[in-house]
C-alpha cells in the first residue's frame, strides 16, 4: 500500500521548551520518547504490538522498513502558484503581498480566541493531549522554536511537543528537511497547527519510518504500529491524521484502521482526518484534478472519522469553498454504509440516496496558510492544515466541558440538524454556501464539500455542555413518489429510552425545501413515552417537492436534553415516473385523436392531389406519348378536320375545367390514338 500525506515537519525529541528571549528552543540532555513518557507518568507502558518493537532510535541506528510501500499519501502542496513560498525578510516580515494566513487569524474568526476567554481569564487546555500522526524523519527543533517564538502569544503556555518515533524511525533533528518522503514537511504543519489552536496542549509526534523508494511511503505494519502505539497510550483527547488513499484501494489496512480508530473512540479519543486535496477524485494531482473520476479518501471515509475539508478564507470576506476540498460520498454502501448519525439533517439526504458514507463532516481554511519548515516560513495549501486545526478546537471544546468526546461527528450532526429545524439558538457552526470542488458545489447546510462549515468555538462549547441527545425514530407513509397534495402519516417513536423529562414534550417535524433551504410545512405534536403508542400526524405533501430528495427533522427539547431524528422523501423509483406514463396516456387521451388527426391528413393529400391532376390537364406527352412540338408559321389558322386539306379555324383549342381533350395531328387534324409516333394521314412526324 502507498501512503499520501498532506503538509509535513519536524520537531525534538524531548517536549521543547521555547525561549522568549531567543526563540529557541530548550532540549533536555538524555534520550528518548519513551524516557519522556517515563517523564509523564506513563512508565512501564508495554509495546502495543506484540511483533513490533515501539521504542525511539538514534539517527546512527535508524533504518528504513522492510516490505511493500502502502498507497498513503500526503495531500499537502506547496503553494508556488499564488504567493512566494519563501518569505526571508525576517521573521514577522514578508518580502510578497500578501502574507499566508497564520493560526492566530483562525483563533479570532473561529471563535477559539472567545472561547478562551469566555469566563473573563484566559483558560487554556493544558491538561489535553494531541497526538499526530505520519511518517518521515520528524522534524528539526529548531523550526519549531522560531515558529512559537515568534509566532505564537507570548502570553499563552509554552508549547509543549513529544516525539514518538517508530520502528525505527529516525528522532528529530537538522536531517529532517532532507526527507524524500515529505513527511518531516507534514508533521511540521501539524504540531505548528495544533499546538497554535490548542495552546498549551501536550502535541505527541508519533511517526513511522520511509520506505527507501519513491514514493517512500511507509509499510503498512509500520503505520498500524504508529496507531497501536496511541491506543495503548490511552488519554488522548485527539488523534489527528493528515494523510490517506483512495477508499477501497487497501481493504485490508483500513480494516486493521478502522479496528483502531474504534479503540480510540472507546478510550474518549476524537479522530481526525483531512478529507484529501482532489476536488474530490482520488489521486488527482493539484496539476490535474477531476481526472480520475469522483470518489472520497480513507481514513476521511471512515464512519469511526471526523473528515476535515476545505475552505477559502483568502478573499478577506465570505469565507468560500476550497476548489481542491476533498469530499463526496463512499463508493461502497456495503463496505462503507452511511452512519446512523449521518441521516441527520440536509446530510439525510445523500445519506439515503447513496446508502455510503458521505464526506468531509466540517471544514477549515485551506488555502494559503502559512508554516515555518527549513529555517524559513512558507506557504502552502491542502486540508493538512485543516485537520490538525480542528484537532486544536476539539480540545479546546473538550477542556471546556471538562471531558473528552470520543466519537463527536454523532453530536456535531444533532447540533446541526437541530439548528437547521428550529433556526434559533446558537450556530454551531458557519455554513459554507459559495464555492465547489471537482463534482460538488457547496449549499446551505450539510453539503459533500466543506461539511456543516467552519467551527463557532464559543457557540460549540456552550450546545455541547452538558447537553444529552437522543436519537428518536421518525417515519413517513407513503415516502417515495410523493405527489403534491396527498396524505402523508409522520410517526415519532422513542425507540431507545429518552430521559424522562423528554416524554410528553412537545414535538415539531419540519420538511425542508431543498432548492432554496426553507421550511416548506412544519407540524406539531407530542413526544410519548418509551414503548408507548408512537405519536402520529398527517399533513398534505407540499407542492413543489415532488420528484426529488426532501429531508424532514422532528425536534423535541427540554433544556440540555435533546431528542433529534431525520427522515428523507425519496423520488419516484427510476423508470416509473410519477403520474400515468406516457404510454398510458396516449392510449387513453391521445391516440384516437392521433388517428384521426392522421386519417384527415391522408384525405386531405389525396383530394390535393387529384385537385392538381384536374386543374393541371394532360400534356401533349402524357396525350401522345411524346412532346408535340408548337405550330409551323403559317398553320396557325388550320382547324381539326376528319380529312386532309386546309382548314379556315383558330387555334387548336384547350382543356377547360373538368375537360380533357381528344388527341389529334396539329398539321392535318387527325384524330389519334394518343400513342402514334407518326400521322397516319399526312406522315407528319411527332418529335
Amino acid at each position: 500500500m502507498r501512503c499520501s500525506q498532506r503538509g509535513l515537519g519536524r520537531l525534538p525529541i524531548r517536549p521543547t521548551t521555547v525561549s522568549r528571549s531567543s526563540g529557541r528552543s530548550r532540549v533536555a540532555a538524555g534520550v528518548g520518547a519513551l524516557v519522556v513518557l517515563t517523564v509523564l507518568g506513563l512508565a512501564g507502558l508495554a509495546a502495543p504490538h506484540p511483533a513490533t518493537s515501539l521504542h525511539a532510535t538514534s539517527a546512527a541506528s535508524s533504518s528504513s522498513p522492510t516490505g511493500a510501500a502502502s498507497s498513503l499519501s500526503f495531500p499537502y502542496q506547496p503553494l508556488p502558484q499564488a504567493v512566494s513560498s519563501s518569505y526571508r525578510s525576517g521573521p514577522g516580515a514578508f518580502s510578497t503581498s500578501p502574507p499566508p494566513l497564520l493560526p492566530r487569524q483562525f483563533r479570532s474568526s473561529y471563535g477559539v480566541d472567545a472561547l478562551l476567554n469566555a469566563s473573563g481569564v484566559s483558560r487554556f487546555p493544558v491538561n489535553e493531549t494531541i497526538a499526530v500522526v505520519a511518517w518521515g524523519y520528524g522534524y528539526d527543533p529548531s523550526d519549531l522554536s522560531t515558529f512559537f517564538g515568534t509566532y505564537y502569544p507570548s502570553n499563552f503556555p509554552v508549547p509543549k511537543v513529544i516525539p514518538v518515533p517508530i520502528d525505527g524511525a529516525p528522532p528529530p533533528g537538522v536531517n529532517a528537511p532532507n526527507d524524500p518522503s515529505g513527511g518531516s514537511q507534514e508533521l511540521t504543519i501539524d504540531i505548528e497547527w495544533a499546538s497554535s489552536m490548542a495552546p498549551g496542549a501536550t502535541i505527541y509526534a508519533i511517526y513511522a519510518p520511509p520506505t527507501n523508494s519513491t514514493p517512500y511511503s511507509p509499510t503498512d505494519a509500520a503505520i498500524e504500529d504508529a496507531l497501536h502505539y496511541a491506543v495503548a497510550m490511552g488519554n488522548l483527547t485527539a488523534l489527528s491524521m493528515s494523510f490517506g488513499e483512495a477508499q477501497g484501494s487497501d481493504p485490508s489496512l483500513e480494516s486493521a484502521m478502522n479496528t483502531d480508530f474504534a479503540s480510540l473512540i472507546k478510550n474518549g479519543t476524537t479522530v481526525l482526518s483531512s478529507s484529501g486535496d482532489d476536488g474530490g477524485s482520488p489521486n488527482s494531482p493539484l496539476s490535474g484534478p477531476c481526472s480520475r473520476g469522483p470518489g472520497v479518501d480513507f481514513p476521511a471515509a471512515s464512519p469511526y472519522v471526523l473528515a476535515v475539508g476545505g475552505t477559502d478564507a483568502t478573499g478577506g470576506g465570505t469565507e468560500t469553498t476550497w476548489v481542491f476540498s476533498g469530499g463526496g460520498s463512499a463508493s461502497s454502501s456495503a463496505n462503507d454504509p452511511a452512519p446512523s448519525w449521518q441521516t441527520m439533517g440536509s446530510a439525510g439526504s445523500l445519506a439515503a440516496r447513496t446508502g455510503t458514507r458521505g464526506v468531509p463532516d466540517v471544514s477549515a481554511n485551506a488555502n494559503d496558510s502559512g508554516f515555518y519548515f527549513n529555517s524559513r516560513l512558507s506557504a502552502g495549501m491542502g486540508t493538512s492544515f485543516s485537520s490538525p486545526l480542528w484537532a486544536g478546537v476539539v480540545a479546546d471544546l473538550a477542556s471546556a466541558d471538562h471531558a473528552t468526546f470520543g466519537l463527536l461527528d454523532s453530536k456535531l450532526y444533532a447540533l446541526g440538524a437541530i439548528r437547521e429545524a428550529t433556526g434559533i439558538g446558537l450556530a454551531p457552526f458557519t455554513d459554507i454556501t459559495h464555492g465547489a470542488n471537482c463534482y460538488e458545489p457547496a449549499r446551505p447546510g450539510w453539503d459533500p464539500v466543506t461539511g456543516w462549515g467552519t467551527p463557532n468555538a464559543l457557540a460549540l462549547a456552550q450546545l455541547l455542555q452538558g447537553t444529552t441527545f437522543t436519537q428518536l425514530g421518525l417515519s413517513f407513509q407513503p415516502s417515495q413518489g410523493v405527489s403534491a397534495g396527498a396524505t402523508v402519516t409522520a410517526s415519532v417513536t422513542d425507540p431507545t429510552g429518552a430521559p424522562a423529562a423528554l416524554a410528553g414534550r412537545p414535538l415539531t417535524v419540519s420538511l425542508l425545501d431543498p432548492s432554496n433551504d426553507s421550511w416548506a410545512l412544519r407540524i406539531s405534536g407530542i413526544l410519548p413515552a418509551a414503548g408507548a403508542v408512537p405519536w402520529t400526524g398527517t399533513f398534505a405533501f407540499p407542492s413543489g417537492l415532488t420528484g426529488r430528495w426532501t429531508n424532514a427533522t422532528v425536534v423535541v427539547e427540554n433544556g440540555s436534553n435533546w431528542g433529534v431524528a431525520s427522515a428523507a422523501f425519496a423520488p419516484p423509483p427510476r423508470g416509473a415516473p410519477p403520474g400515468p406514463s406516457v404510454w398510458e396516456l396516449l392510449i387513453d387521451y391521445q391516440l384516437p385523436l392521433l388517428a384521426g388527426f392522421m386519417i384527415l391528413l391522408l384525405a386531405f393529400r389525396f383530394l390535393g392531389d387529384r385537385h392538381r391532376s384536374i386543374l393541371k390537364g394532360p400534356s401533349p406527352r402524357e396525350l401522345s406519348g411524346e412532346a408535340c412540338p408548337p405550330p409551323a408559321k403559317g398553320d396557325a389558322g388550320r382547324t381539326p378536320a376528319s380529312s386532309p386539306g386546309p382548314a379556315s379555324v383558330s387555334a387548336p383549342p384547350t382543356a377547360r375545367y373538368g375537360e380533357v381533350l381528344t388527341p389529334f395531328c396539329w398539321k392535318c387534324g387527325t384524330t389519334l390514338k394518343g400513342n402514334e409516333a407518326r400521322c397516319p394521314s399526312c406522315g407528319t412526324q411527332f418529335s
